[in-house]
């Protein structure tokens, strides 16, 4: 997972790939790994849209997720990933996120989220079960937050459970720009890192991502870049 900075091929095809989800009303970036606390308002949605560069594969991804029933959002969405010298991998992914305290103290939310991912690779199949629990606290005011995670995955085909968690955060510099910073990990494997920026093209509805990430290790196979989009906030 080497950082490609050098491929201009790889970054067009990012860039075209991020364009197109534009122009069909798709935008969308994630620019953290965990997972914070909230969700959209009842009624509304968000797309958000990303592609993952690493030294042997490019990933690109699409995930919708509209709030049904005033607490409970859904998430449907799915991805590809294109390896180099290997076989290439699809994914389905469904979720569900309710929140369950809300506003304690003024500055901490709790949330749930269970998921299901449905991999195949050349045509082998993996299903894995999530459960995470998002906790976001305002660090002295609201452009300043603190995320953490706690969950666990169950990798059905291999009947093995794995313990997931995160920490980061997530700092409103202006009303555009935003900083984030994060670690992350499961057990058994070596922590992660990632940095990342946001731009507000406009304000609370589309945004601009761009992040690196690497294991704390600092291993040049293990670096990615993210590029994306999100929007947020449209009504159906």
């Amino acid at each position: 997972m080497n950082l490609i900075v050098k491929r201009p091929v790889i970054v067009g095809r990012v860039i075209t790939v991020l364009l197109f989800l534009l122009h069909q009303s798709a935008h969308a970036g994630r620019p953290m790994e965990i997972d914070d606390a909230g969700i959209v308002d009842q009624g509304t949605c968000q797309l958000e849209a990303w592609a993952d560069i690493r030294q042997h594969s490019e990933g690109y991804w699409l995930m919708p997720a509209c709030n049904i029933g005033g607490n409970l959002e859904l998430s449907l969405g799915g991805g590809f990933q294109h390896e180099k010298h290997a076989d290439h991998g699809k994914t389905i992914s469904v979720q569900a996120k309710t929140v369950v305290i809300e506003g304690l103290a003024e500055y901490l939310d709790v949330a749930v989220s269970v998921g299901y991912d449905f991999h195949r690779i050349d045509g082998d199949a993996e299903r894995e079960w999530t459960l995470n629990v998002p906790v976001t606290m305002a660090l002295g005011s609201e452009h300043l937050l603190w995320h953490n995670n706690i969950g666990t995955v169950f990798e059905q085909e291999d009947e093995h459970w794995l313990l997931t968690w995160g920490a980061g955060l997530e700092y409103a510099a202006t009303e555009r720009v935003s900083l984030y910073a994060e670690i992350f990990g499961e057990s058994g494997t070596r922590p992660f890192y990632q940095l990342a920026t946001g731009y507000w093209w406009f304000p609370e509805q589309l945004q601009v991502t761009f992040g690196f990430a690497d294991s704390l290790e600092g291993s040049r196979d293990e670096r990615w870049l993210t590029l994306g989009l999100n929007w947020v906030g449209w009504s159906f």
